[in-house]
């Protein structure tokens, strides 16, 4: 479904996540549904946890991992996150993560919150509020961070989540309608891969239109689906644990590498000065 037609159409969307999730646990056992960013919109969440998940999840079985929109209000004022939350076997929804790095001018605008005229300008820029936390969510003896959007491309953040919470499966919930039928939703497939390289990881991508994808701790791609098509995903993966290189040394050798590899350019590049017949003449090497 396209951006606004999911919005426009939020008890049709929901029912075609509930009708591929029954044709999932048809097939077989099912250990975790995994549903996109803005999977569920109607009605909008409270903040207090534990609650019923009875109106999402109706008769499925499974536990649900989903993306969906929060509201907190206190004194008159209102605060909306993008969160993930999820439906225990139990029923309840004890757990959720909020994002934490928000798209700008379009789920916020710069100094909205102060200049609320500002948003005059740019209507359609939402008015989210980040989350301050990267903490994963446990499900039953592993735990999972949760990047939303495009926080999956962003290594300085995963890193964050992996280190503060040692997480043994990365998942994220995306939503890239908004680029339709385009080559964004592939590009931000391959930059994600990277991820899961980086921090030795399965991801698992599950995305609103596409493409969604299972990607191996070595950064193969396992399954995915094309873009702007109503496709289901099954697949296994591994729950792994433990601290790479780069998840303990970050970026550093890189920009030492690049800080090398410029000096060594600079330093060949120096201009060489020759005395030729009493006169003066400069060679630059090439």
């Amino acid at each position: 479904m396209g951006v606004f037609e999911k919005q426009q159409q939020m008890i049709e969307a929901h029912q075609r996540h509930l009708q591929q999730s029954h044709q999932l646990e048809r097939e077989g056992p099912v250990d975790l549904l995994i549903w996109p960013e803005s999977a569920y919109n109607y009605p909008r969440f409270g903040r207090m946890l534990p609650m019923l998940a009875k109106e999402v999840r109706q008769d499925l079985h499974s536990p649900i991992l989903f993306g969906a929109l929060s509201v907190m209000r206190e004194a008159g004022y209102r605060r909306l996150y993008n969160s993930v939350f999820l439906v225990e076997q139990d029923g309840l929804i004890g757990q959720r993560y909020d994002k934490t790095r928000l798209a700008m001018f379009g789920e916020y605008l710069p100094f909205g919150d102060r200049f609320p005229a500002l948003y005059q300008l740019s209507p359609n820029s939402g008015w989210f509020t980040p989350g301050i936390q990267v903490t994963p969510i446990f499900f039953r003896q592993w735990r999972i961070s949760t990047p939303v959007c495009y926080e999956d491309i962003l290594p300085g953040l995963i890193r964050n989540m992996v280190s503060h919470g040692n997480p043994h499966l990365l998942v994220n919930l995306t939503n890239d309608a908004w680029f339709g039928d385009t080559q964004e939703p592939w590009i931000h497939l391959r930059l994600s891969q990277f991820r899961a390289i980086e921090h030795r990881r399965y991801l698992v991508r599950a995305t609103n239109s596409g493409v969604s994808a299972i990607i191996d701790p070595v950064g193969r791609i396992v399954a995915h689906t094309e873009v702007g098509t109503r496709e289901t995903l099954r697949a296994t993966v591994h729950m792994m644990e433990g601290k790479t290189l780069y998840g303990r040394l970050g970026d550093w050798p890189g920009w030492i590498s690049l800080l090398i590899a410029g000096l060594t350019l600079v330093r060949r590049r120096r201009p060489g000065i020759l005395l030729a017949d009493g006169a003066l003449s400069i060679r630059t090497p090439r």
